[in-house]
């Protein structure tokens, strides 16, 4: 009897452009939706319980975990959603990585592929580098991820899938403990692939150089911060918005802006505020 393929993707909208293609047997296929941002935060093991709870609580810093009444634990779920997958990948036909070629999906790969670069079933994965479609303008465009994609067009990528042999699975792992060492909270794969990591205050000058000495409020700031970031290192590299207000609020603490928060319980009080450069 044939067994089930297993099909790794990230995000809860590239699941939901994936169902609508239809390029997959519901029958046969089993996914797997993984959320996790590996571009920012301390990385972890997944057999390290210490570890994954470290990084929750680096989250949960930020800002950007579970509401307070909520019992889920993401991170731990999605850590046992995964070595789940891992510890039964024999009993799989194959894998496939609906994964790009941005700072998350790169990361992601390589987590993955550092787990199961002994397992002897075909594993398979996404080469978006040779994809070009057309856009809503008629202009040609590439896409870094299926998340940037519509569901009619996850219908044509199917065909470039390329089974990854030894040298590629090598290439992945070894990228996920070269990343594993540095200690790094910033991680970003930029334009032409360049590879760049830092600490938290990594990103502090994009935030600090669209702070003026006028009061405008963080999501301004945000705003065109993300804009610059794009545009320097490109659309493939993962920052998000809450790790930008998370380093507003720590550079008003280390006095190098002015930030006026909104009244005491107010809700989205982290997010919006007045920012004025000191």
């Amino acid at each position: 009897m044939r067994q089930k393929d297993l099909h790794i993707i990230f995000g809860l909208h590239s699941k939901n452009l994936l169902m609508q293609s239809e390029q997959i047997d519901p029958k046969r296929s089993e996914i797997l939706v993984l959320h996790d941002s590996l571009s920012l935060g301390p990385l972890y093991d997944l057999y390290d319980k210490k570890s994954s709870e470290y990084r929750n609580l680096w989250w949960d810093k930020i800002g950007a975990t579970k509401p307070k009444e909520d019992e889920v634990n993401y991170i731990l779920d999605e850590t046992n959603n995964l070595k789940n997958a891992i510890d039964k990948s024999d009993n799989y036909d194959n894998i496939y990585l609906w994964l790009g070629h941005n700072t998350d999906e790169i990361i992601l790969t390589a987590r993955i592929l550092h787990y199961l670069k002994e397992v002897a079933i075909p594993v398979f994965k996404l080469n978006l580098t040779k994809t070009i479609f057309t856009n809503d303008k008629g202009m040609e465009t590439e896409f870094h991820s299926i998340q940037m994609m519509k569901a009619e067009h996850v219908q044509g990528v199917s065909k470039y899938f390329e089974e990854l042999n030894i040298n590629d699975k090598t290439y992945y792992a070894s990228l996920w403990e070269q990343i594993g060492k540095e200690q790094s909270f910033v991680r970003i794969f930029g334009k032409s692939m360049n590879y760049v990591s830092g600490d938290e205050t990594f990103l502090d000058q994009f935030l600090i150089n669209n702070c003026k000495e006028t009061v405008q409020t963080s999501s301004y700031v945000v705003a065109y911060t993300l804009f610059e970031l794009w545009n320097h290192y490109g659309f493939g590299c993962g920052i998000g918005d809450l790790f930008l207000y998370y380093r507003l609020r720590q550079l008003g603490k280390m006095g190098k802006i002015e930030i006026q928060y909104a009244q005491e319980g107010t809700d989205r009080r982290e997010t919006i505020f007045d920012v004025k450069y000191r």
